[in-house]
């Protein structure tokens, strides 16, 4: 028999997440597993983190070896600072939280925004918006699709990645490798991702959907956009600006908090979403970066780059590249 006990973290990808998810799977009876057996004290969707009854609720020696006034003394500086308050909310009621101080509410994105039974298939024939971030050839790449019903948004992600990153050597190898065996990537023989299969998704996205535009960022991008545009594919180019970003990062910030977008528990948006940290400007324009190389945002970045099309699209503003199309220059 082996005994383990922890508490949460900020490390999503990594193993005590997974046997955390493992055992929600199993208390919610969505999976069966006799073998296997685990208590997760924690707070429930809507408690206030910051009453006492959060505190009792997530520690079950609340009064005897977990003191009340020192529960109440540290959850005073969570509620003044951002770094204590990961640290209360990880060591002290069992949350998982994003990295350091991330931009957008995770809490909100994992307990408001996640809907199971999720599918895909349940949007054929319906409007929407299919970003592409391609910025790297060696590593993941993100194709990422919204749709909305009334003022709800709903995200879809597939991910593209060289079989070469999926091997000892890169920094993420052992997690791209469980979510390729869990169809959540599609790997790509060799070294390079191979843009072809994702030209044959966006031909087949055409097909399923009303696809009323195809943003991506020109950087990598140029060659595929044209052969696209000659298969009646909406290209619309979308370059990494503050002032493409901004708006769109704001926005969503404020549906994630009020739980109107909509995904169905994708864990490699919920990371990269996660990785995502806001860098401000003179004028209070935000722009997204990372923290390290290996915490990817990719598919953050596809989501504002759709959400930055929609915000366009429904002020009636109109870009010189649906008129012309993309120049390319040899």
């Amino acid at each position: 028999m082996l005994f383990c006990i922890t508490t949460a973290g900020d490390n999503r990808i990594g193993v005590c997440f997974e046997q955390h998810d493992y055992v929600t799977q199993i208390l919610n009876g969505r999976h069966a597993d006799d073998r296997y057996f685990g208590i997760i004290y924690s707070i429930d969707k809507g408690d206030d983190w910051v009453s006492e009854g959060s505190a009792r609720k997530a520690n079950p020696n609340y009064g005897v070896s977990v003191l009340a006034d020192d529960i109440e003394m540290i959850c005073k500086q969570a509620q003044r600072s951002s770094e204590a308050q990961n640290a209360y909310l990880t060591k002290r009621l069992n949350i998982w939280v994003s990295t350091g101080t991330a931009f957008f509410n995770m809490l909100a994105w994992h307990n408001k925004c996640k809907q199971d039974e999720l599918t895909l298939e349940d949007f054929y024939g319906e409007p929407c918006f299919v970003a592409l971030d391609l910025a790297s050839k060696v590593d993941i790449a993100a194709k990422i699709m919204l749709f909305r019903r009334g003022n709800i948004r709903y995200v879809f992600g597939k991910y593209y990645l060289p079989e070469s990153a999926a091997e000892r050597g890169n920094p993420n190898y052992d997690v791209y490798a469980g979510w390729a065996n869990a169809d959540r990537i599609r790997l790509t023989p060799g070294n390079v991702i191979d843009f072809e299969l994702i030209e044959a998704d966006l031909l087949e996205d055409r097909d399923k959907f009303q696809v009323l535009e195809v943003p991506f960022d020109p950087f990598q991008a140029t060659e595929l956009s044209t052969r696209m545009l000659k298969e009646g594919v909406p290209m619309i180019e979308v370059g990494a600006t503050v002032r493409n970003f901004s708006e769109p990062m704001k926005s969503l910030d404020g549906m994630i908090l009020q739980g109107t977008i909509k995904h169905d528990g994708d864990p490699i948006l919920g990371w990269m979403v996660g990785n995502v940290y806001g860098k401000l400007d003179a004028k209070d324009n935000v722009y997204p970066r990372k923290v390290r190389n290996e915490n990817k945002i990719d598919g953050a970045v596809g989501l504002l780059m759709a959400l930055n099309r929609e915000m366009v699209s429904a002020a009636g503003e109109t870009s010189v590249y649906e008129s012309r199309g993309i120049l390319s220059i040899g």
